[in-house]
């Protein structure tokens, strides 16, 4: 199936010179059928991320100083997840938020913000943050979030309505279904994509997701 590509505005903290890449109308993509018409594919300036989100959304880019950070999706008229970029990391996990969105998010090279993201749910990014750092993980996996593995690098998991978990948005009311990588001390950092959408809206998450995994585990 063939979807729509929108390339979000994009901001950065810092000048670059990296040319900004052009985008095609579209973009091929394996999909149920029941999603034909319903989605599209969002991507920063220069294709360092992209998401599968709901057609007709809005949506924004933004990048620290540090090279973190992300692709936001968010209902027409609603606002922006909190997420922030830079060297603090480009989520806000276990805050709770009561906002829909499809949130696509990586450390980049700084490595304290991709231990800190990844150590709720990977214990060798706990284990590296107490080597590197000094100090132990200081999030906090809620006991309502369910975790399972999708290879040695990758989870999924899911925060209930309600619950703020690892999920960015999350703790509003709709659940949070999200994907997060980890490898130890990869240049690369940790990625997270959170689908926070009504119940109907289910398969769209499950695709999403798939697509996230199978582009970003590999990096």
């Amino acid at each position: 199936m063939r979807v729509p590509v929108v390339v979000c505005a994009t901001t950065f903290g810092v000048t670059d010179t990296t040319t900004t890449t052009t985008a095609p109308a579209t973009a091929a993509v394996s999909l149920p059928a029941v999603l034909t018409g319903h989605v599209a594919l969002y991507r920063d300036s220069r294709d360092l991320v992209q998401v599968l989100a709901p057609v007709g959304w809005q949506c924004r880019a933004g990048y620290g100083a540090d090279g973190s950070g992300g692709v936001q999706v968010f209902p027409p008229g609603a606002t922006a997840p909190a997420v922030g970029v830079g060297s603090s990391g480009t989520a806000q996990p276990f805050t709770p938020s009561s906002a829909q969105g499809v949130v696509a998010t990586q450390t980049s090279g700084c490595s304290g913000c991709a231990e800190g993201q990844a150590c709720p749910l990977f214990a060798t990014a706990g284990q590296d943050m107490e080597n590197d750092l000094g100090r132990g993980c200081a999030g906090l996996k809620p006991d309502a979030e369910t975790v399972d593995s999708l290879s040695p690098t990758a989870v999924q998991f899911q925060d209930p309505p309600g619950t703020a978990g690892d999920g960015v948005p999350s703790g509003g009311p709709y659940v949070a279904r999200g994907v997060m990588t980890y490898r130890s001390h990869d240049p690369n950092g940790s990625w997270l994509e959170t689908c926070t959408l009504p119940s109907d809206d289910a398969e769209l998450c499950a695709a999403s997701l798939q697509l996230f995994f199978g582009a970003y585990d590999a990096r």
